[in-house]
């Protein structure tokens, strides 16, 4: 994620972006930063420090070439009403550098012009920033993207009618352009692409293979690599790939994009981004297909054979194991709190160490020792405060959240109603996967209000 600004249309998509299984890397200034902190964190009622817990922070220098992994930016402060920076970026290629300038909210020259002023009391600019401004939104680039609109909050087109660069889109913009925009800049609808180097490598298939590794890590790479070798397919944004009650004679291990796992009588609706496995129980025993699998966006995913893989387990003594592991992820796969987001290799690595609990009728739980996070598989079980019951916890469902978010358990007991069997799972496993973590705040709070230790709203 590269960021330029808090403003809501450049900001929106962050509370989405954090229901991930792993941190995404995010890149900005950090005053671009602390502005998105803020607003991010109020929003979602947790404390600022906690924005780490959900994104790997990297900070950009301001005016200078920032190298991430050879792909460099360069932030340069633009004038508006909140804290934002427009970014550059290059490359090395061939005869030199290709490059992209994302000149998001820019000022129109002339509102800025009018700013100028030489006495430091009042309110306004000085000539040299004007200038270093200018020359900034001037820089010349392969490709331009420049949001106009005029005024304070967007660029002006007619500041570009001398502009270097090769290419520029004009954007941001309430109505279609105009004619004098369009002899000045190109325009773009959503999803279209430039393309400035071609990628000649590929890869997803090495990305899988990680992802096969993790899953099956003493399998022999030549039997990794027939998984590998199986036809890449895609599918369009609401396909059916597997439907409910089908015996399905492949399965799809997704590449890129997001598919929906439904079960419409249980009011289970879940998501599957890249890593995960479609099909996979359904396939490997024969049976139907408990739910439906669509996709919600375009996906590309690699199509195998349910007999090949069969053979697969069989011939590398992994059928039991995997068996046990897939009724373990599919168990997490239902539940509310693993059923979004996240992948096969980090559902089979917890699968791999929750470890089974039961508690027998009107047993309390002790929550002393290591820190661990409760998932019930069958029975039901009272969550209390001060001897008051506040929830019933049955399956799918799961308790020890303040233990996990906190380290002690200071407010809420648990008591099993009826015999139970639950999934304990070391909190050291769940901390660094942010749909889960926020998930678990989202559970405590609502807790909390029932107990009636927090305000409602």
């Amino acid at each position: 994620i590269f960021q330029t600004h808090a403003h809501d249309d450049h900001f929106n998509g962050l509370p989405i972006l954090l229901r991930s299984d792993h941190k995404l890397k995010y890149y900005s200034t950090a005053l671009v930063r602390a502005t998105v902190t803020k607003k991010l964190c109020s929003l979602m009622c947790i404390k600022e420090q906690s924005f780490g817990n959900y994104f790997e922070i990297h900070d950009l220098n301001l005016d200078t070439w920032n190298n991430i992994d050879g792909l460099e930016v360069m932030p340069v402060l633009s004038p508006h009403p909140l804290e934002t920076t427009i970014l550059f970026f290059r490359t090395l290629w061939n005869e030199g550098y290709m490059s992209y300038a994302h000149l998001a909210d820019i000022c129109s020259l002339e509102l800025l012009e009018k700013a100028v002023t030489g006495d430091k009391l009042k309110n306004g600019v000085s000539r040299d920033f004007f200038n270093k401004v200018k020359t900034a939104y001037f820089t010349p680039a392969d490709i331009k993207k420049i949001d106009i609109g005029g005024g304070m909050i967007h660029g002006n087109a007619a500041d570009f009618a001398a502009d270097g660069s090769k290419k520029i889109i004009f954007s941001h913009s309430s109505g279609p352009l105009t004619d004098e925009q369009k002899e000045l800049g190109s325009s773009a609808s959503f999803g279209l692409e430039d393309v400035l180097i071609r990628g000649e490598q590929d890869y997803l298939k090495p990305a899988a293979m990680g992802h096969f590794k993790s899953l099956y890590p003493s399998v022999p790479q030549h039997d990794l690599r027939m998984l590998l070798n199986c036809p890449a397919v895609s599918f369009n944004p609401g396909t059916i790939i597997i439907r409910k009650g089908e015996v399905n004679s492949d399965m799809y291990f997704i590449l890129t994009g997001l598919l929906e796992f439904i079960v419409s009588e249980t009011g289970i609706r879940n998501y599957l981004g890249s890593g995960s496995m479609a099909g996979e129980l359904s396939g490997l025993l024969g049976t139907a297909a408990r739910g439906t699998y669509r996709a919600i966006s375009r996906v590309r995913a690699i199509k195998i054979s349910s007999r090949m893989y069969h053979e697969f387990a069989v011939r590398n003594d992994l059928l039991s194991e995997i068996k046990q592991n897939v009724d373990k992820r599919n168990f997490l796969q239902n539940t509310w709190l693993f059923g979004e987001m996240i992948s096969c290799p980090i559902k089979n690595k917890i699968a791999g160490v929750m470890k089974r609990t039961d508690f027998e009728r009107n047993e309390v739980v002790d929550f002393k020792g290591a820190s661990r996070l409760f998932l019930v598989e069958s029975g039901h079980l009272e969550l209390t405060a001060d001897d008051n019951p506040v929830e019933t916890i049955d399956s799918g469902n799961f308790f020890g959240v303040e233990i996990i978010l906190f380290g002690t358990r200071k407010y809420f007991s648990v008591r099993a109603v009826e015999k139970s069997r639950t999934y304990a799972i070391p909190g050291s496993l769940i901390q660094d996967i942010p749909v889960v973590q926020w998930k678990l705040i989202e559970t405590f709070k609502k807790r909390m209000r029932k107990a009636g230790y927090l305000a409602s709203g």
